[in-house]
């Protein structure tokens, strides 16, 4: 299972490993990591297996969403930008921290209010963003297509999170260095 991610405001993505999902709510940083990246999304989540899936099809691969939040670890030599062809080794490693995606309980999707979270946002987004993916990757029930919600925003871990929670939706995480 991996967790496909389509930087906000891009139409590619990127895979994040399983291992990234945590079950607990807390996230302990990892040394040598001065910043985080703390990114709030919402995801499908697909319950049917298939590969080159056309967008009109795409529903019937997904049943399920929900919101979440990934963190990215930086430091004072990588500035890491949502530019096209800006995506190096030290990025990738850091978007595949352990236990740094926190994920919310899942509802069906057609009662997801998704003008709760982005007042853009449709399934029609999700169906294209399967198409994109399957065109390239297999996809495997369990897996997870997430479409993030706003910028990245940097966090100096030291001084301004030690201890403190995050909130987005009924998502609480705390974040210890």
């Amino acid at each position: 299972m991996n967790i496909f991610t389509f930087p906000f405001g891009l139409r590619e993505f990127y895979a994040r490993p399983d291992t990234s999902i945590s079950d607990d709510t807390n996230f302990y940083v990892p040394d040598g990591i001065s910043g985080l990246l703390l990114i709030p999304f919402i995801y499908l989540k697909i319950d049917r297996a298939g590969k080159a899936i056309a967008e009109q099809f795409a529903q019937r691969h997904y049943s399920f969403c929900g919101h979440g939040i990934h963190s990215c670890g930086t430091d004072e030599y990588s500035a890491l930008t949502n530019k096209t062809g800006d995506f190096s080794y030290k990025k990738a490693l850091y978007n595949s921290l352990d236990n740094s995606t926190f994920l919310s309980k899942t509802v069906k999707a057609e009662e997801f209010d998704f003008k709760k979270y982005a007042a853009e946002f449709s399934t029609k987004n999700f169906n294209n963003s399967v198409e994109i993916v399957s065109k390239y990757m297999s996809l495997r029930s369990g897996g997870i297509i997430a479409q993030e919600l706003s910028p990245l925003t940097k966090i100096d871990v030291k001084t301004q999170l030690n201890g403190n929670a995050v909130i987005y939706g009924d998502l609480k995480v705390s974040v210890i260095c």
